[in-house]
């Protein structure tokens, strides 16, 4: 039962990295070699104090699951990472632990290194903590103070910008304590038609230089139940392809695509699937979200197309290639290493030159007189005996040493040099290297990186080469194919002549801050980004970006009214946050406002700006921490509550009008047990109580990836998960009246959906005794033919109240039960799919809101109505309630047939599709 209510997008995935101890499936513990590998269980620190003479130090928290929700909207990816633990006596190694009072548990995850780390809640049984973001010092101390007051306390901070932790505090026995973690980040972009998503799944060993020590290989990894699932959403259809993974794909509409990995081992590599759309934009396109702050934040994204006559066949370039031969890389590293180089010998002119240098503990260089011509054929043949007997054997792994060795060589005049790093970057000194190559950086040099392996260090690759002028890629597989596409688009960018320069942008004529700092170089084939906080949420104008492509000044302009809006389809404001944490990256990075004109900043002022800029969009950094401590933020109301239900009020945050259940709601299927809503298909015959079903003939709402706040409602006399439903959806009271879930109270009895198959229904009436506010994805609003349904135990109607009350109300008056109108008007619908069920319902297709082609019409023609004076619901209510009562009686297809053409005339002349008749001009409305 337990894993049917794992929904298709929010899957389990184990991306924990155990920081002590790797807790085996059995529940035995073995004491890891290192940092690196993944468990199904979390360490424990138990303090000394602890009453036991013979107690060990460690237990294990087991890791019940771990969901992972990602979402791809044109070029912007959403993580939503959820884990589970069971804190139950019987699961830990301790045979007797009746709490876990004064202790401790730490993990580390692996983030994409351009990640905003934006939310951070934790959820004890049915009570929510929220986090926040602080000061790390402060965050620090206030979780060292709640932990020593025996308060359950969460800890969340930037390790490194690429490695995240979590410690937990004083966890209650006997619960399943959730923690949800949520960053955003913008995605690579291959070239003119791919976008590619990576989730790291793994924090490799990392070689010291200090210490001159490696970490030693560590235990296998656990992967039983791994799943790992996507959903995009872009403008066009897209391919998906993965060289490192299996995957299905479920295409649900022409422009949405879910993606589910079937892999057996996912765990043994980071998960990487190219998107291929048939064509990205290829002009600049703008996407912009507006806070509560009064702020707008925009983000500008590029991909300039390649020009024939600014590419070089590399005549004039000194290419020197830095390699990787150091232990971390025995095994297919080497053999991929080695397959890249004599690739790239062919690519090479045979009038460039070209070096090899090797490096591990030490460093050689293949020529130590200088590089020598391709067409040297003594040389040729040199480097590749030598690139044909490469091995690991190197010892350990110091990048620093070569670089400063290339760098700081004398660069040939009549040649550009171009420096490739190829490595798997395993290296604990990651921003000595980055700062060193942007501070030692040539006029007349450029650093490329090229990642090895199947979880390279993304932060230190991508970081020199922002810092060396240049680009990054990665050899995803072990494949042919996979290493010659890599190195066909880095020698591609690296042969660019363009000199493409970013002169200035336009940010519509508003004031801010924009971000980064300073333009990030434009390459052929390469997105391009650049932020801009604006102080202001008023209309912006046109955007116009200034650029030079060649020797040619060009200049383009993006209309306002072609902004992308991001607020709608994203939980968090994710513009905002990732330019946040570009502004992070600036001052961490010394390119900041504070380091222009020569300033040199001290270390406090830097600390104390990022601190700033982290505390204000509520993400973490070097400098703050997400901390989340006993009742701060709880959202969940107990019966002991003075006034459950003005609490509840107070806590809610509207649900757009149509919502109704999230993804993971759970219905019963004639013939199938229980079902997710994201599962659930039309045709199916639901549960409605009473041992009763009832066909689902339709979707008012199917939107599978939207983010939503809705109710959590729990009931007595039940043992299922409890109802989470909008507060708008109708709910049946015990005593057979619909009323919206907002107006429920905790003491009010419910009706719920009596059985005698011994499910876990025990009464046909359960009250309610907690009501809390929590956030779900996916909105799904089914429609059967009796109009209602049980989800979760409950029963519930198959529709909205618009006006939020029991009764539709012309004005100050009570006219008839909103269930019963709602059922009435869907008569029609209901007809309809009863004479053409095979060709017509099951065909039903949802627009970019998610409505059906019959929910979007009607819904925003009552919204209208709704916002009408009482006068003029007077005027049309009586029209009204006749065409429904009409479509609801008269079952003939005659009338059917009439009741859909003036059910959908009505619909289309006053909303003219989505369009109020009040918004046209007098020739629209004439047309009309």
């Amino acid at each position: 039962f337990y894993s049917t209510m794992k929904h298709l997008l929010s899957n389990t995935l184990l991306l924990c990295s155990s920081f002590l101890l790797i807790c085996t499936a059995s529940g035995n513990c073995q004491l890891p070699l290192g940092v690196g590998s993944y468990f199904p269980g979390v360490v424990v620190d138990i303090t000394d104090d602890t009453p036991q003479d013979n107690i060990i130090d460690t237990i294990c928290l087991p890791l019940r699951s771990m969901d992972i929700t990602a979402v791809v909207v044109d070029g912007i990816v959403e993580v939503t990472m959820t884990q589970e633990f069971d804190t139950s006596v019987s699961t830990l190694v301790l045979d007797e632990w009746p709490a876990l009072n004064q202790t401790q548990a730490r993990y580390q995850l692996p983030l994409d290194e351009q990640a905003a780390v934006t939310a951070f809640r934790a959820e004890i049984g049915d009570r929510i903590i929220e986090g926040e973001v602080k000061d790390k010092d402060q965050a620090k101390k206030e979780f060292d103070e709640a932990v020593e007051e025996g308060k359950p306390a969460f800890l969340a901070e930037q390790n490194e910008p690429d490695i995240f932790e979590i410690s937990c505090g004083n966890l209650p026995a006997n619960q399943v304590v959730r923690v949800t973690l949520v960053y955003v980040a913008p995605m690579t972009v291959l070239d003119a038609e791919t976008y590619r998503f990576v989730l790291p799944t793994k924090i490799a060993p990392r070689f010291n230089p200090r210490v001159g020590t490696e970490d030693p290989s560590l235990p296998p990894l656990i992967n039983t139940g791994v799943k790992i699932s996507l959903g995009c959403i872009m403008s066009n259809e897209v391919n998906v392809e993965s060289t490192t993974h299996e995957f299905q794909v479920i295409q649900i509409t022409s422009t949405v695509t879910a993606i589910e990995v079937s892999d057996t081992n996912p765990l043994e590599r980071d998960v990487v699937i190219d998107l291929k759309a048939q064509s990205l934009a290829a002009d600049p396109q703008v996407f912009i979200d507006q806070d509560d702050d009064g702020t707008s934040a925009m983000m500008l994204s590029w991909v300039p197309q390649p020009d024939p006559s600014t590419s070089s066949d590399g005549s004039d370039k000194e290419w020197i290639f830095i390699l990787d031969r150091s232990a971390s890389m025995q095994g297919t590293k080497i053999d991929q290493l080695r397959a890249a180089m004599l690739l790239i010998l062919k690519y090479l002119h045979p009038s460039s030159l070209f070096n090899i240098v090797s490096f591990g503990s030490s460093f050689e260089f293949l020529f130590s007189e200088g590089s020598k011509r391709r067409s040297d054929q003594d040389a040729y043949n040199t480097a590749v005996a030598e690139i044909n007997t490469m091995t690991g054997n190197f010892g350990g792994t110091v990048i620093l040493d070569p670089i400063q060795a290339v760098l700081n060589s004398s660069a040939i005049p009549t040649h550009q040099r171009i420096v490739f790093l190829i490595t798997d970057g395993q290296v604990s000194n990651e921003d000595e290297i980055i700062e060193y190559v942007g501070d030692n950086l040539g006029s007349s040099t450029r650093v490329f990186t090229l990642g090895i392996g199947y979880s390279p260090a993304r932060e230190l690759l991508n970081g020199v080469a922002r810092n060396g002028d240049g680009t990054s890629d990665y050899v995803n597989g072990e494949t042919n194919d996979a290493i010659a596409e890599a190195i066909q688009r880095q020698m591609a960018t690296a042969m660019d002549t363009s000199n493409s320069t970013i002169v200035s942008i336009n940010w519509g004529g508003v004031t801010g801050t924009q971000s980064p700092f300073e333009y990030p170089s434009l390459f052929v084939g390469r997105r391009f980004l650049q932020y801009f906080l604006a102080n202001t949420t008023s209309p912006v104008g046109d955007v116009v970006v200034n650029v030079w492509i060649g020797s040619s000044p060009t200049s383009y302009t993006i209309q306002s009214s072609a902004f992308i809006q991001t607020n709608a389809i994203f939980e968090s404001d994710v513009i905002h946050s990732i330019a946040a944490r570009e502004l992070i990256r600036d001052l961490e990075e010394g390119r900041s406002p504070l380091h222009a004109n020569g300033n040199v900043p001290t270390d406090d002022q830097v600390a104390a700006e990022i601190v700033r800029i982290g505390v204000k969009y509520q993400i973490v950094s070097s400098e703050t921490s997400f901390v989340a401590v006993d009742n701060e933020g709880w959202q969940a109301l107990s019966s002991d509550s003075t006034d459950p239900s003005d609490e509840v009020e107070n806590n809610a945050v509207p649900v757009a009008t149509g919502l109704c259940f999230p993804a993971d709601g759970m219905v019963s299927v004639e013939g199938k047990g229980f079902v997710s809503m994201r599962n659930l298909s039309i045709g199916d015959d639901v549960h409605i109580g009473n041992n009763q079903y009832s066909r689902v003939y339709s979707f008012g709402h199917r939107d599978h990836y939207r983010m939503a706040k809705y109710l959590q409602i729990h009931v007595n006399n039940m043992n299922t998960e409890p109802l989470e439903i909008s507060s708008d959806h109708m709910v049946f009271l015990a005593d057979g009246r619909a009323v919206p879930a907002g107006l429920v109270k905790i003491g009010d009895h419910l009706m719920l959906g009596k059985r005698n198959d011994n499910a876990q229904i025990e009464s046909p009436s359960g009250e309610v005794r907690k009501i809390a506010v929590v956030h779900r994805r996916g909105l799904y609003a089914p429609f059967t033919e009796s109009g209602t349904l049980e989800v979760n135990g409950v029963i519930a109607s198959s529709y909205v109240s618009l006006q939020g009350t029991e009764y539709f109300q012309i004005g100050s008056v009570e006219v008839m039960s909103m269930h019963v109108l709602s059922h009435m008007f869907q008569g029609y619908h209901r007809i309809t799919c009863w004479f053409a069920f095979e060709s017509f319902c099951k065909r039903e297709t949802y627009n970019g809101e998610g409505l059906s082609q019959w929910t979007s019409g009607p819904l925003h023609a009552s919204i209208w109505f709704l916002s009408q004076s009482e006068y003029v619901q007077g005027v049309l209510g009586i029209p009204i309630l006749f065409c429904a009562i009409i479509c609801s009686v008269v079952g003939l297809v005659m009338m059917n047939l009439w009741s859909v053409i003036l059910y959908v005339l009505i619909a289309f002349i006053i909303t003219r599709g989505e369009k109020p008749l009040f918004q046209l001009n007098r020739r629209e409305r004439t047309k009309q």
